[in-house]
């Protein structure tokens, strides 16, 4: 059996544990270019679900999450179990149901799921979730539904902690209740004409608005309790109990003009309270929802989360279907995820914490310009925008915000530092800039093709060794010319070759990370030696396409590959281990390896950010979900300051 929905749980308690304010990383994903979003405490991902996902009918009217954790769906056209991957169908046809539009869903203490149908009849069917039998109302109490108008669908089955179901019946007004202990009981309140179930509380009793303008709370037995009065009708906003909220609800002469009522909050005390009607003001949603996501002021309307001076923290409305949303249904798992029925599908909303901040980023532009080389000096930050964009310098933050060449734009790449000059790559070109005295050479390249990575490769004569595609180009860090490399030695595939990263180990080698393999380079011999999957021996490792490295304190080479996952290689021992989905990794394009200072490695793909931890060989991911902009990362578009 699959599966219940689980997945936050153990989300949680990662995040929990994570050890990202221990580190000082910069990681660069795909990026607008001209304005600069604050740092965001909460990142939301929204997924939508339709008939072509399984789901029986686009129409959502109502949503339970049973004690097994399924989620359950009330659609127009049958109920829909959903177990966090896959749609189960049950119908009138296929599985004995009453009727296939299902406008209400609780469950009792014995594990059936209630389940009422739409408006005019108020049936009502007991449903087995494990067994798939369903039993009519008439059947199992030996006595008829009565007929009626149900003003409130979304609200006329309830169900408290202990399982104790509730339901209304009017003409006359009946409280209805059933535990399996106790049995069906009714109490009948001929003092009341007409009502409607708002909410059970915590202190076994229910809340119901009672013809049209009294707000009422009532014990099991009947028992009044308190009573609120108003001068206009009374209407529920969507919503759970949740920080201190048993619910919210609006008065107003009728539902066309609820925003120029009143908006009162009733807490977990049972105690009034009147709120702020911005609350609530016109916006995407039909119906409302006010959900109090914490004791901070944050609230969840449907499509916003918004604080306590009513400033949107998250909006979600580019995402759904339609400017204006139908909204039938809304329920909070035990998960945190928020979920949205619709008349045009299902939408769930996830909401974390948010450890990222986003540079550059330009809302409601599809896909951003892509990064493509990053350093920083000091308290500056340079980025490398492509496509037309150019060179910008900011704070570390992302503010004050400057482009670097306001002429001269479309780099390949930005190479980083070396002493007090940036390398930038374009196609032939190779563009020096110093940033302390803001001179700029430009350097023909002598054959065809461009600069990706540049690092020092001897004092006498002074050079710096350049790689990119293809092969190794030699600059001279004063003039900044540039010659081609000669000492390929038995390895002329290198220069052919798109070499991505230049870097040291421990020792003081010099090492390049190609798409022909993982190559040794000296300043007086040349190139010494290549590592790939057709080497052998002690040359051998598994891949060919090597993007970035890191040697560990103890020796160990971790090798980002493309298309081959992680590499944890041994010289010293020729041993090697490879590392890729199948072990956990969330992506096998791996763009870069650094280390933090608990020793966790950094990880970019095209699928996200992954922690590593090499002791105990378990893998974290970070994705849009988690505040990130985009799941797919760059080659080069990576970097990790002091």
């Amino acid at each position: 059996m699959a599966q219940p929905y689980p997945t936050a749980r153990s989300f949680r308690k990662a995040l929990k544990h994570s050890p990202l304010p221990s580190i000082s990383l910069i990681v660069a994903f795909l990026l607008g270019f001209c304005s600069v979003a604050g740092a965001q405490r909460f990142a939301a991902t929204v997924q939508r679900y339709g008939p072509e996902d399984g789901l029986a009918h686009r129409e959502v009217n109502a949503i339970f999450q049973d004690r097994r954790d399924f989620m359950w769906f009330g659609t127009k056209f049958g109920l829909n179990r959903f177990d966090g991957s896959t749609f189960t169908t049950y119908t009138r046809e296929k599985n004995g149901l009453d009727f296939d539009d299902i406008r209400s869903i609780a469950q009792d203490a014995d594990g059936l799921l209630w389940l009422m149908g739409p408006d005019g009849r108020a049936a009502i069917t007991l449903f087995d979730p494990v067994t798939g039998v369903a039993t009519s109302f008439e059947k199992r109490f030996k006595q008829p539904r009565p007929s009626q108008i149900l003003t409130s669908p979304e609200k006329t089955l309830l169900n408290n902690q202990e399982g104790t179901i509730a339901f209304i019946d009017n003409r006359p007004a009946r409280l209805n209740t059933y535990h399996p202990r106790s049995g069906l009981k009714t109490v009948l309140l001929p003092q009341y004409k007409t009502l409607t179930l708002a909410a059970f509380t915590t202190r076994h009793t229910v809340w119901v608005i009672a013809d049209g303008k009294q707000l009422v709370e009532l014990r099991l037995d009947g028992r009044v309790l308190r009573t609120y009065d108003h001068a206009d009708n009374v209407y529920l906003c969507p919503g759970q109990r949740h920080a201190d909220t048993e619910f919210v609800y609006t008065t107003s002469v009728s539902p066309k003009n609820i925003y120029l009522g009143q908006l009162f909050k009733i807490d977990e005390s049972g105690r009034r309270q009147e709120q702020s009607m911005k609350l609530i003001e016109p916006g995407t949603m039909q119906r409302r929802i006010v959900y109090a996501f914490d004791r901070n002021g944050l609230t969840w309307n449907g499509y916003q989360l918004r604080d306590a001076a009513n400033r949107s923290v998250i909006d979600i409305s580019d995402q759904l279907i339609s400017g204006f949303v139908d909204n039938r249904s809304f329920f909070r798992d035990k998960n945190g995820s928020f979920w949205l029925g619709t008349s045009l599908g299902l939408y769930q909303t996830r909401i974390s914490q948010n450890y990222f901040q986003r540079l550059f980023y330009l809302a409601g532009v599809g896909k951003q310009p892509a990064a493509r080389g990053i350093t920083a000096v000091g308290d500056t930050l340079y980025t490398n925008l492509e496509n037309d964009i150019g060179l910008f310098a900011s704070t570390l933050t992302g503010t004050s915000v400057r482009q670097v060449f306001p002429n001269r734009r479309s780099f390949r790449s930005l190479s980083g530092k070396v002493g007090s000059k940036l390398y930038l790559g374009e196609e032939n070109t190779l563009v020096t800039y110093d940033y302390k005295t803001t001179q700029t050479s430009i350097t023909p390249i002598p054959s065809p093709g461009a600069i990706w990575t540049i690092h020092p490769f001897s004092a006498t004569p002074r050079r710096l060794l350049a790689g990119g595609d293809p092969g190794l180009w030699l600059v001279d860090p004063v003039t900044s010319r540039v010659t081609p490399f000669r000492q390929y030695n038995q390895f002329p595939e290198l220069a052919q070759a798109h070499v991505l990263h230049i870097g040291t180990d421990r020792h003081g080698t010099i090492w390049l990370c190609a798409t022909t393999g993982f190559y040794s380079v000296d300043p007086v011999n040349g190139i010494t030696a290549r590592y790939w999957r057709g080497g052998r021996g002690a040359s051998r490792l598994p891949a060919d396409s090597y993007q970035h490295f890191y040697q560990d304190p103890q020796g160990l080479f971790w090798l980002a590959t493309a298309n081959a996952g992680l590499i944890r290689w041994d010289r010293a021992r020729s041993r090697c281990r490879q590392f890729r989905r199948a072990d956990g990794l969330n992506n096998d394009n791996i763009y870069a390896v650094y280390a933090d200072r608990r020793g966790h490695l950094w990880l970019s793909s095209d699928n996200g950010i992954m922690q590593f931890d090499p002791v105990r060989l378990t893998t974290r991911s970070y994705t849009v979900q988690d505040g990130i902009t985009y799941n797919e990362f760059n080659r080069i578009a990576h970097y990790q300051d002091a």
